[in-house]
């Protein structure tokens, strides 16, 4: 029972720091030199369960090799022969007139969708207007680099054709060398370490609370495992396929209708502010006439009674 448990730490101590090492040794090596080969598959075991089974499938599958057919894909190491594996995003802004942004995105969206998913995925697409003037437009592309290389180049006619120009273009890339490396040298390590201990479950006797106990820890690396063949299949598609986020902007201009607007307004509310004033002239006499009525007797009389006291008053004297 002891020397059961004492094995099984003793695997996965050993097995963490290999990885450690294998991880920073490959580091080093992918900084000064194109990156090495993964180090080799260990071969399943038998018998096992088959999440156990395909995920020695999936590993294969992502690192080039399919186990099914006996066809030679391309793998990470033969994709590295001509430098390193880079994830490349490109970025091209278009200005349009206002009534071609967007049949321009459309058609881009259209030979997005004819090329099929296997070679183009649209990832994004919106469109918002701002009034009768401005239009603004975005789209998001995924897709293989040859494709996307002869779409690139036909942008510009594009643009030209509609009626615009693009205004900006990047491109921006990844190096995924090190981290692919890495992974697959974790991912090894792992599958090396499953394996131990499923041989040592098979094979040293011991009570079932030690078997529960390395059952739980076979089931926590398998979990490891599955995380880094997610990861290192995203990082390949990165690299497989490329990123075009796209801009369409309409263009601004100088004396637009829309300019003229608070001027035809004015004219066309001319009588209708002029009839607003009369009403509101008529309402205010409305108010002040009873006013008026009573107020102004009163005055007239407050001043004749007033005259009339300095009159008597200068008579006096």
């Amino acid at each position: 029972m002891r020397k059961l448990l004492a094995a099984t730490v003793a695997l996965t101590a050993l097995a963490a720091l290999s990885a450690c090492g294998q991880e920073n040794s490959r580091r080093e090596q992918a900084e000064m030199a194109p990156p090495p080969s993964p180090p080799p598959m260990v071969e399943g075991y038998v018998g096992g369960s088959d999440r156990m089974a395909r995920s020695e499938a999936n590993f294969a599958a992502v690192d080039g090799a399919s186990p099914s057919d006996g066809g030679e894909p391309r793998t990470m190491e033969q994709m590295a022969e001509d430098g390193a594996l880079l994830a490349y995003r490109y970025d091209v802004q278009m200005t349009l007139p206002t009534d071609s942004v967007r049949a321009t995105m459309d058609a881009h969206v259209e030979a997005c969708r004819a090329a099929g998913p296997s070679v183009c995925q649209l990832l994004n697409a919106n469109i918002s207007e701002t009034g009768t003037d401005y239009v603004h437009a975005s789209l998001r592309l995924r897709a293989e680099p040859g494709w996307l290389t002869s779409l690139r180049a036909g942008l510009s006619d594009d643009a030209e054709e509609a009626g615009g120009r693009i205004t900006s273009s990047n491109v921006t890339a990844e190096d995924l060398t090190a981290a692919i490396t890495d992974t697959q040298a974790m991912l090894a390590a792992r599958i090396a370490l499953r394996d131990r201990l499923m041989e040592i479950l098979e094979t040293q006797p011991g009570e079932m609370s030690d078997l529960l106990a390395v059952e739980r820890q076979i089931a926590d690396v398998q979990g490891q495992i599955d995380s880094r063949q997610s990861q290192l299949e995203m990082m390949r598609r990165r690299v497989e396929m490329s990123h075009l986020n796209l801009t369409y902007i309409s263009q601004r201009e100088v004396l637009r209708p829309s300019a003229f607007n608070p001027l035809g307004e004015a004219i066309q509310n001319f009588f209708g502010y002029a009839s607003e004033t009369l009403a509101f002239m008529i309402r205010l006499l409305g108010y002040l006439l009873p006013a008026l009525v009573v107020l102004v007797p009163l005055g007239w009389l407050g001043l004749r009674w007033r005259r009339r006291r300095r009159a008597r008053t200068q008579t006096q004297a």
